[in-house]
């Protein structure tokens, strides 16, 4: 006859399934551009299984060791064994499904929660970007309709796919999600969330206390006051390096007079863009792409504001070039913007 002891450490505390086919769940590998279609199949396994508590810290780690019943020293907790059991097992799972490139991050860590926690440090703010941007490409399916071109119809089907973990009632092989771009699904702008491109000069702070940094492709807005970002800025094609307010925070005590202000961004492909932003109305404008683009990214942008119409900034870029712009600002509210080539240099044709 066994004993209760026995009993315990032979069936377990916690469940462990292991006779389940992970592939069957998670029909393709973790890689950097799909971790929000990737988390949405895992985590659906594993709350179907009762273990989400193993990955949000709500079914801790049990003693290792326990008082024995005669009082007289320690014993090895059975439930320490079978939560250890299911959390290998978990993190198993978890495992199998990570790419070659995404293998690294699980490399050394004990636990399943170690790895989702890892997992979720390393891909979540891109995911957040990667989500607004989603929102803005359904709007713009919902305004153009279905594509003719096949191959531009194949793209419309992967982002609707994509976009589908955002909105539960958006189903992506439907006809009607082909052709409204979302199923009939209403895509409001209830929250904007986007993560900082990890780039030395991302981020610059504007006379108009308003923070602009790169995410991904696009200039985020950020409001200090408000802890909230106001907008995106999309037009960049790479991935935006830099950015730089004219005026800058430094300059805010002469920045009270202006009616608009301006900002630069620089991205991975050479392009410069200018921005302008009505205080006003809080309304922001595409005004021109820099002529001339470097040949490879730009790296930095810094610039000064002389007078209300005219202001002078430099870029830098990996292709070890310095050109010195001056942008003439028009005076008058409807009126056109000039940015020209002041002056170059090529950092290449110097030797130290």
């Amino acid at each position: 006859m066994s004993s209760p002891l026995s009993s315990s450490l032979s069936q377990g505390r916690y469940p462990c399934p292991s006779n389940i086919n992970v592939a069957k769940f998670v029909s393709f590998k973790l890689l950097q551009a799909n971790y929000l279609l990737w988390k949405t199949q895992i985590l659906s396994l594993i709350e179907s299984q009762d273990l989400f508590g193993f990955i949000n810290g709500e079914t801790p780690m049990p003693d290792e060791e326990i008082e024995s019943p005669d009082g007289k020293g320690s014993i090895l907790n059975p439930d320490f064994k079978s939560w250890t059991r299911t959390d290998r097992l978990l993190k198993a799972w978890i495992i199998s499904t990570l790419s070659e490139e995404v293998l690294g991050l699980a490399v050394g860590l004990v636990t399943s929660r170690d790895v989702w926690d890892a997992l979720e440090n390393s891909f979540a703010q891109d995911s957040q970007a990667r989500e607004f941007e989603l929102t803005q490409q359904l709007q713009l399916f919902k305004k153009e309709g279905l594509p003719s071109n096949g191959q531009e119809r194949n793209h419309h089907r992967v982002i609707l796919t994509e976009a589908s973990p955002f909105f539960p009632s958006l189903n992506p092989y439907s006809d009607e999600a082909m052709n409204s771009g979302g199923g009939g699904v209403e895509v409001e702008r209830a929250f904007i969330g986007a993560g900082c491109n990890r780039i030395v000069n991302s981020v610059s702070f504007g006379a108009c206390d308003l923070v602009a940094f790169g995410s991904q492709n696009a200039v985020a807005i950020f409001c200090p006051k408000t802890a909230q970002i106001l907008t995106t800025l999309p037009g960049h094609k790479a991935v935006v390096n830099c950015t730089q307010w004219l005026p800058s925070n430094k300059y805010a005590f002469k920045a009270k007079q202006l009616e608009k202000h301006f900002l630069l961004s620089g991205d991975a492909e050479g392009i410069i863009i200018l921005w302008e932003l009505s205080l006003k109305d809080g309304k922001w404008k595409h005004v021109l792409q820099v002529p001339q683009p470097h040949k490879k990214g730009v790296t930095c942008i810094t610039g000064i504001m002389v007078s209300q119409t005219y202001a002078i900034f430099a870029s830098t870029s990996s292709d070890s070039t310095v050109y010195v712009w001056e942008m003439i600002l028009p005076s008058i509210v409807g009126g056109k913007s000039n940015v020209s080539l002041y002056g170059f240099d090529s950092l290449a044709d110097h030797s130290y």
